[in-house]
């Protein structure tokens, strides 16, 4: 039975190489160094009357897919909230839309571009011209609507109890919060090195100076780099 798990796991893992490898193949970088957005999805939402109509940009982590043949709609989430999405053949290139809808599964990070509008059922959307991948998933994700339901799995695995459960993410962020007051009220030092730059990273702070100073005085909360 494990081995069977095992294996449907791989070929699922599989499916989304050749999906990343198709993305490739167009001519998008599914991993660009650069992206863009004008407002977080909240901003765009709360603001929908005075943007509507507006072209803007918006990035999330695609949370829900629904292709209906020419057209689809999606959910994008970032950190203050959600946006429905309205792709059409007839508002993009064929080979942008059908790119996004075969290829583009929960989990990835994409960049939207496009003009906001009310739907039939009223929803606030984002009618997309232009998109681009910010970051593609090559791992299965829990579904927005199943979730997690083992406790241990959660436990074990915090990033997926972060992706899925906004109760968690906000304790996450008062927690971070305090922490960095608490490292300002204290006085403490933080080092950490540059490891997600395209260019060299640097330490902020040479190795004999570390050595040198009082360890009151140093907090590293993050350290990546060995020294030789």
């Amino acid at each position: 039975m494990a081995e069977k798990l095992f294996m449907i796991r791989e070929d699922i893992q599989q499916t989304k190489l050749e999906k990343l490898a198709r993305i490739r193949e167009y001519g998008m970088d599914p991993y660009p160094e650069k992206s863009e957005r004008n407002f977080r999805n909240a901003n765009a939402s709360e603001k929908f009357e005075e943007f509507a109509g507006r072209v803007i940009t918006l990035a999330g982590r695609v949370r829900s897919m629904r292709p209906m043949g020419g057209s689809a709609f999606a959910n994008i989430e970032d950190e203050s909230g959600k946006m429905q999405l309205f792709l059409n053949k007839a508002n993009m290139p064929e080979e942008l839309f059908l790119l996004f809808t075969k290829n583009v599964e929960l989990g990835d990070f994409v960049q939207v571009t496009g003009e906001l509008f009310l739907t039939k059922t009223e929803e606030k959307s984002l009618k997309v011209i232009d998109w681009k991948m910010l970051s593609k998933n090559i791992r299965p994700i829990p579904t927005e609507h199943f979730g997690i339901k083992d406790e241990e799995e959660l436990l074990r695995k915090r990033y997926l109890d972060l992706m899925t459960n906004p109760e968690t993410r906000e304790l996450f962020r008062k927690k971070n919060i305090f922490w960095q007051t608490f490292w300002l009220v204290m006085d403490f030092w933080k080092c950490k090195t540059q490891c997600l730059n395209t260019r060299l990273a640097e330490l902020m702070l040479s190795r004999s100076q570390l050595i040198t100073m009082p360890l009151t005085k140093i907090f590293i909360c993050a350290f990546h780099l060995n020294w030789h």
